[in-house]
């Protein structure tokens, strides 16, 4: 009876640690909250995940979030196995934050295509640091992965990402749930001698000349309401002009390779009868001016091309964003691609398989008119598609 009384203590003693309080119920890798919509609009489940190695393309990151416009954030605490300094990179579509120890080290909220983005932060050897990932994807496909190098790596793998981040330096606590709230006890009132009234001496009598009841507008202390200040009027967007039309090119029915975008573009207002290598400008497509915000008014065109897919369901198209040469072509180029991708997700969205659409930008590398006045880069700043 003694040996059974005696395992039975050491068994508690290893559940409960051999300081003798309970161990916190831990797991490798860190905890994803995931959300609808860019901006964790509204959380939808919780998980573990072992670590941020993910490719949603065609497909959605769980139950209940769809393929696009939704968020993550990603929480744990991070062990430093040595001393010295980390780099992190991350490769992401569309934005992404990283925090590790409190510490800002990469702040890349925009939208992006594939692009990597590095950080590098001191950390001591035995230390855990906390670690935050906000992540979201805006239109098409999502991606994240999360890649660390060790300072003994450090400069050997200068131009290397290094490796994913695995679980075994990952680990997510869950919150001890806290007790309730203890009800105060109520206060009980203190009842004491009642206090005899002392008479109020009669007010000194004062002649005072009648005043004039005074408006509330001019009463002190009181600011009048200002007049409303008139709102300033709406960014305008990008102007278009209409383009001749140019006679459709006699091309034979290509592969799946991409068009040729050296082939001249073609200005359609009704997308009848269309013919493999044909390029179309959409004229009535609209932008918000510097931005890639679809405006209300190209509707009408791109449900035109809706309706012209879906009449013939073999034809495939590639959308191609083009902007004029002025400014960083950088960000041009970056403006032509999202712009392009915008009408690309507009036709998956109207009923297009996600198959027969493609996206790319061109910047201002493929100007149709000179772009030494604004009217010649007016017919520049275009989106147009071409039939494969």
């Amino acid at each position: 009876m003694c040996t059974v009384r005696l395992l039975f203590c050491v068994l508690l003693l290893l559940l409960a640690g051999v300081d003798g309080s309970a161990q916190p119920n831990t797991s490798h890798g860190l905890k994803g909250d995931y959300y609808t919509g860019i901006n964790f609009d509204r959380k939808v489940f919780s998980r573990i995940d072992p670590n941020l190695n993910f490719n949603w393309r065609g497909r959605t990151p769980g139950p209940g979030i769809d393929r696009q416009f939704y968020s993550v954030r990603w929480t744990g605490q991070l062990h430093a196995p040595t001393s010295g300094m980390y780099r992190f990179t991350v490769e992401v579509d569309d934005g992404v934050r990283v925090w590790v120890g409190n510490k800002k080290i990469i702040d890349a909220w925009d939208l992006h295509d594939n692009i990597t983005f590095t950080g590098s932060v001191l950390l001591q050897a035995g230390k855990t640091y906390e670690l935050r990932v906000d992540y979201f994807n805006d239109i098409l496909e999502g991606e994240i992965k999360l890649y660390w190098v060790k300072p003994e790596d450090y400069n050997s793998l200068s131009n290397s990402p290094g490796s994913i981040l695995a679980p075994d330096y990952l680990t997510y606590k869950p919150a001890k749930p806290t007790a309730p709230p203890v009800a105060a006890k109520p206060v009980l009132p203190v009842v004491g001698k009642p206090i005899p009234p002392v008479a109020a001496k009669p007010a000194a009598r004062t002649l005072t000349a009648a005043k004039s009841p005074v408006s509330p507008d001019k009463r002190p202390g009181r600011a009048k309401t200002p007049a409303p200040v008139p709102r300033p009027a709406p960014i305008s967007a990008e102007a278009t002009v209409a383009r001749p039309a140019v006679a459709r090119p006699e091309t034979t029915r290509p592969g799946t390779d991409l068009p040729n975008p050296e082939k001249p573009a073609v200005v359609s207002a009704v997308f009848d009868k269309l013919t493999t290598g044909e390029t179309v400008v959409l004229s009535h497509v609209l932008f918000k001016q510097s931005e890639y915000l679809l405006l209300p008014d190209s509707y009408p065109e791109l449900n035109k091309l809706v309706l012209a897919l879906k009449r013939q369901p073999a034809l495939r198209v590639t959308i191609g964003g083009h902007t004029d040469n002025v400014g960083d072509q950088r960000l041009n180029q970056t403006l032509s691609e999202y712009r392009a991708k915008v009408v690309a997700n507009y036709l998956i969205q109207h009923g297009i398989a996600e198959e027969r659409v493609r996206s790319t930008g061109y910047g201002g590398s493929r100007p149709l008119n000179g772009n030494a006045t604004e009217a010649e880069r007016i017919v520049n700043r275009r989106v147009e598609f071409t039939v494969w």
